[in-house]
């Protein structure tokens, strides 16, 4: 019998030794700004909230039209982007020309162009509303209404299905509407 207690005891002082050192290796991490260990420690963290999302349907909606919104906006914000890169493009053109009138469109322009106008023209209404909540919160970080994001974003998509070459001066537009309002966002992230 005192050969068993031996062996609980050893075997008790091993699992604290074991959980004192993950605690410590854990604590170390976190300090040290490991990425691993804070993904873990983010995990965790939101254990009682997805726990919380598995009883509770409304919440579970609520999370997946989140998540919905910041995916529709990064696509959004990735099509701005090439835009961007094109206009920068056809100015260093431009200014390679001297300035002796425009440049010939640059293929990538022109691929940004037609990604540009499939994308607005591929927008349901359930896109248009989930994109200008993620307008309206990340760029105008809340200075406009949803309403007024999306009843832009309808025009857009109404502009850009007539007439698709209007898709170069789709930023020019966003920035007249909202340009006072824009927060100082870089897209290329």
């Amino acid at each position: 019998m005192d050969d068993l207690f031996l062996v609980y005891v050893k075997a008790a002082l091993l699992v604290v030794i074991g959980v004192l050192l993950l605690i410590g290796v854990t604590v170390t991490g976190w300090q040290a700004k490991v990425a691993f260990v804070q993904h873990i420690v983010a995990w965790c963290r939101g254990i009682p909230a997805r726990f919380r999302a598995w009883r509770d349907p409304e919440l579970k909606r609520e999370r997946e039209r989140v998540t919905t919104d910041i995916a529709q906006f990064k696509r959004y914000t990735r099509l701005l982007s090439l835009l961007q890169d094109a206009y920068l493009d056809a100015y260093i053109r431009v200014v390679q020309n001297d300035g002796g009138g425009s440049p010939p469109l640059v293929n990538a322009h022109t691929m940004s162009r037609e990604t540009v106008v499939a994308y607005f023209i591929a927008l349901s209404d359930d896109d248009i509303t989930a994109l200008a909540r993620g307008v309206r919160d990340f760029l105008l970080l809340g200075a406009a209404s949803v309403g007024e994001v999306e009843a832009f974003l309808r025009e857009e998509r109404e502009r850009l299905s007539e007439t698709p070459f209007l898709a170069d001066t789709h930023l020019t537009r966003l920035m007249s509407r909202f340009g006072s309002r824009i927060a100082r966002v870089d897209l290329r992230n």
